[in-house]
């Protein structure tokens, strides 16, 4: 189970919250809003043309 480090108390992963942006998942407490993460999202990169 994910520990926060700022507030020390634990949380099951869907208790967790998180906000997605274009390419990240940014991870927070739910108790004190202290950050636990980011995270890249997978896919998401345009197939490059030069590619052979």
């Amino acid at each position: 189970m994910p520990t926060c480090k700022h507030c020390d108390r634990e949380f099951n992963p869907a208790e967790l919250v998180s906000h997605e942006t274009d390419r990240l998942r940014l991870v927070h407490c739910p108790a004190c809003e202290a950050p636990l993460g980011s995270y890249r999202k997978h896919g998401q990169r345009e197939p490059s043309s030069e590619r052979r």
